[in-house]
C-alpha cells in the first residue's frame, strides 16, 4: 500500500472511533512510523510502505481508536525545551504546567527546590535545565513514576536533580531541612467531574494524579500544614490549580502560613492555572 492510501485508511478508522482531529492524529502516527515530518509525509504520498511499517501503523491506529492517548502510543511529550518519555505510569505534561514553570522561574529564591508529586519529572527537569545551579528534589508515592522521572532527567542532562520515593516531604529526610521553593501540580479534579473528562484522560491517565476528592481540594488540605514545617522565611510555594480554585486554595494555605505576597498566572484561555505564595520573612 502507498503512503496516501494508508493515511486515508487510518483517518477513516480514527474518525469512525470518534477520535478528535483524526486527520492530524493519523499524520502523527504514520509520520512516527516512517520517520517523516508532516510535509515529507505528503511528498512521499506515492511511495510504497513496507509491510512491517503498515502493521505497526495499523496497530497504533487500533490503540488510538480505543482512545489511548497519542502521547502514550508515541512514548513522548514535548515540555518546554525537553522531550519527555511518557507512558501510563504518569500524567501527560500539559501546556498549563509549563506556565507553572514560568512562574517558578520568575521568582527570586535561593536554596533547594522541591517538586511534590513529580510524576514524569516534568517540572523538576524543566527547572533543572533552566536553573542548572539549583538543587532540585522530586518526590512521588509511585515508584514506577519515579523510575521514569529519573530516566527523563538523565536524557535531559540534568545533573542536580534527585528523585525520592514517598509521600509529600517525608522521603526527603536529611536531604532538605528547609526549602526556598516548593512546587506542586496536585490532583485537583473533583471526583464527581472525573466521568466528564475526555476518554483519553478518564480511562488512561493515572487516577491518583487526577482525583482531588469531593471538591478537588483534598491534596491542598494535606499540603498546607506539611509545607509550613519545611518552608523557610521568604520561601515560595507554587501550585497548579483548577478553574476557579484560586481563592479557596489560598485560604487553605493562609490557615497555616503567613504570607507576604501572592501571584497568579493564567493559561492561554485566561483561566487562572497557577498560584504562588511567599512566606513572610
Amino acid at each position: 500500500m502507498q503512503v496516501a492510501g494508508l493515511l486515508r485508511a487510518g483517518v477513516a478508522r480514527l474518525r469512525a472511533a470518534g477520535v478528535p482531529d483524526a486527520e492530524r492524529n493519523a499524520e502523527w502516527l504514520l509520520g512516527a512510523v516512517l520517520g517523516l515530518n508532516r510535509g515529507r509525509l505528503y511528498i512521499a504520498a506515492g511511495d510504497a510502505v513496507p509491510v512491517a511499517s503498515q502493521r505497526c501503523f495499523e496497530s497504533w491506529c487500533a490503540r488510538r481508536s480505543r482512545r489511548e492517548p497519542l502521547q502514550y502510543i508515541l512514548g513522548s511529550q514535548p515540555f518546554r525545551t525537553c522531550t519527555l518519555r511518557v507512558d501510563s505510569r504518569v500524567l501527560i505534561p500539559r501546556p498549563e504546567t509549563e506556565r507553572v514553570v514560568d512562574l517558578c522561574l520568575s521568582l527570586h529564591h535561593s536554596g533547594p527546590i522541591v517538586d511534590l508529586g513529580t510524576g514524569s519529572g516534568a517540572i523538576a527537569i524543566a527547572l533543572g535545565v533552566e536553573r542548572p545551579s539549583d538543587d532540585v528534589f522530586g518526590t512521588d508515592i509511585s515508584a514506577p513514576a519515579l523510575s521514569l522521572a529519573r530516566e527523563n532527567a538523565r536524557s535531559a542532562g540534568v545533573q542536580r536533580a534527585c528523585f525520592v520515593h514517598g509521600d509529600l516531604f517525608e522521603p526527603l529526610g536529611a536531604h532538605v531541612r528547609e526549602c526556598s521553593l516548593v512546587v506542586c501540580n496536585p490532583p485537583y479534579v473533583a471526583t464527581s467531574d472525573l466521568e466528564d473528562l475526555a476518554p483519553e484522560v478518564r480511562d488512561w491517565e493515572p487516577r491518583i494524579a487526577l482525583d482531588g476528592g469531593p471538591d478537588g481540594l483534598d491534596f491542598y488540605r494535606r499540603l498546607a500544614p506539611e509545607a509550613a514545617r519545611v518552608m523557610c522565611g521568604g520561601a515560595w510555594i507554587v501550585v497548579e490549580i483548577g478553574r476557579g480554585q484560586g481563592p479557596a486554595v489560598q485560604e487553605l494555605f493562609e490557615v497555616t502560613l503567613a504570607f507576604a505576597e501572592s501571584v497568579t498566572i493564567r493559561d492561554l484561555s485566561g483561566i487562572e492555572r497557577g498560584l504562588g505564595l511567599r512566606r513572610k520573612d
